[in-house]
């Protein structure tokens, strides 16, 4: 297992603007990081400086404490899974996934074994005659993980491996993605720009906007404690008020709000709770009269926004709640669940 680090790597192609500024983090010996942010925010180009395509302009990259700047591609032990499968269209199943195998001169018995286990751990036991053209989307892209795996790289680039299948085959992936990397406890780095995807693969997350990296921390701090509201809007955040907080009280719109102790001063600040921590009914404290604005249905969950003064507050509830346009609700804002971020310019 390998630990890899990045210090202060930018880089900027030529004739271009900077698409890397100062990017720091370290990936831990088995870890899945997923490096997450909105398409242009230098996902790919830090993958492809780890694996060695692309030199960065400044910063350095480790492996276990040792630079590999200097080491060429083929010898830093990273390997690089692209979204486009890359599979060898002439080559069955198993001369793909033997391929690694072969350029290391391994022994035609130790590859046929090991080819049958890869196809085995990604659950396509048997397949080894079959033509890429004869799979789906998913079966192409478990046989450019088993390809990846046989070879036992110290570390493993993903780049969007899920985003050009259906939902149902997204999912199944993201289970088998995950199984993998627990069982062989390789060092991965996983780049998508969903939400989903990271939340449900990822050990930690690394969020990176316009080239730098905003916050990283486990899946659900990015829910609960957003560093700013550019985060909790791109984790779906949608309810935002501007306050003034004195103790554990807050004066927003909607009238005082009382909060959990916080280590942050008072002053101004920017309220958000996000649509599914508001409860409907009564409940001790943070208690609000709404009018039911909108309302729509949306399969797994409905989405409400309730009036309140001049604010309409969202929230989220199962699909059997059901309200009229017009009607009256309390709802309850838990304080445990109301986050105060830093206040937003010209608040």
């Amino acid at each position: 297992m390998t630990t890899v680090s990045l210090h202060n790597l930018s880089h900027a192609f030529p004739f271009g603007p900077p698409v890397l500024h100062d990017v720091s983090f370290t990936v831990g010996q088995g870890e899945l990081m997923v490096l997450l942010g909105p398409s242009g925010s230098g996902k790919t180009t830090i993958l492809r400086s780890i694996a060695g395509l692309v030199r960065p302009t400044e910063g350095d990259i480790i492996f276990d404490d040792q630079s590999v700047l200097g080491v060429p591609p083929e010898r830093r032990g990273a390997v690089m899974v692209f979204q486009e499968h890359a599979l060898f269209p002439y080559m069955d199943v198993g001369a793909n996934v033997a391929f690694g195998l072969k350029m290391r001169r391994v022994d035609t018995n130790t590859i046929r074994i090991k080819v049958a286990q890869a196809l085995a751990a990604v659950q396509l036991a048997g397949y080894e005659n079959r033509r890429p053209d004869e799979l789906s989307g998913g079966q192409r892209q478990r046989v450019a993980l088993a390809r990846a795996l046989v070879i036992q790289p110290r570390v493993l680039l993903l780049d969007e491996p899920l985003s050009s299948l259906e939902p149902s085959l997204r999912e199944d992936l993201r289970v088998t993605i995950r199984t993998l990397q627990q069982q062989a406890g390789i060092t991965m780095i996983f780049v998508t720009h969903d939400q989903t995807d990271a939340v449900a693969v990822a050990d930690r997350i690394c969020l990176l906007m316009h080239g730098a990296v905003r916050q990283i921390g486990e899946p659900r701090s990015f829910f609960e404690r957003p560093v700013d509201s550019d985060v909790a809007r791109f984790f779906g955040g949608i309810n935002f008020l501007p306050g003034i907080k004195r103790g554990r009280i807050v004066e927003t719109d909607l009238g005082p709000l009382e909060v959990d102790d916080t280590d942050k001063p008072d002053g101004d600040v920017l309220v958000t709770i996000r649509p599914e921590a508001v409860e409907v009914g009564r409940n001790g404290h943070n208690n609000l009269v709404g009018m039911v604005e909108t309302y729509s249905f949306q399969g797994l969950v409905a989405r409400c926004g309730a009036g309140i003064s001049d604010t309409q507050l969202q929230l989220t509830v199962t699909p059997y709640q059901r309200f009229r346009r017009g009607e009256e609700i309390i709802l309850h804002l838990p304080r445990e669940r109301i986050h105060l971020l830093p206040a937003e310019n010209g608040q």
